[in-house]
């Protein structure tokens, strides 16, 4: 691929063009240098930013937050956007990376959120899961956050209801009301 890169010399005066070979990564990190890569472990700091940031913590997984070391490591799929090495981002696949998967977890830091961030999550993780042969993918999203979804290739599945084992001492009551669906966290992305 053949980039022409161009800037001015002297403000109001006429610009030089450089032609650079490089591939289109080199564009991408020219452009954000932010690095969407899969992980299996993660800063445990970070993390705990991401969900907070997120709105999803509760105080008390301030006594043992390393829970969260075994959400990156036994995800199918989890998916790091990082900063100068810091984690701003996150997305995560449950799946038996066969067939099916869900996506799940996705979050930007609100400092770096509007710059395509989120999207880049998904698309990473749609392409990583594509190669391992899962042909289908679905999700829950948060009410009010289709359209970003929808933008990605996602729609509705129509004639199937979400649902949630009440069964569990960590289960929110806000997730269980009527027309709220599964408890997710799926927000807070781009």
């Amino acid at each position: 691929m053949r980039l022409l890169l161009s800037y001015p010399i002297l403000p109001g005066k006429c610009l030089k063009t450089y032609k650079i070979k490089k591939n289109i990564a080199w564009l991408n990190k020219m452009s954000s240098d932010i690095l969407i890569k899969p992980i299996k472990k993660a800063d445990l700091k970070e993390l705990v930013q991401l969900y907070k940031e997120a709105g999803w913590w509760e105080s008390s997984w301030d006594k043992n937050p390393e829970f969260l070391n075994g959400i990156v490591k036994n995800s199918a799929l989890f998916v790091g956007a990082f900063s100068e090495k810091k984690l701003i981002g996150m997305g995560r696949a449950l799946s038996d990376l066969a067939s099916d998967a869900y996506i799940q977890d996705l979050a930007v830091l609100k400092e770096f959120r509007g710059k395509g961030i989120g999207k880049k999550i998904i698309r990473a993780l749609i392409e990583k899961l594509k190669e391992n042969g899962v042909d289908w993918i679905g999700l829950v999203a948060k009410p009010g956050t289709s359209f970003f979804y929808r933008k990605l290739g996602f729609e509705v599945l129509c004639g199937h209801d979400p649902l949630i084992y009440k069964g569990l001492t960590n289960c929110h009551e806000a997730d269980l009301a009527v027309g709220r669906g599964l408890p997710h966290k799926i927000n807070n992305f781009d």
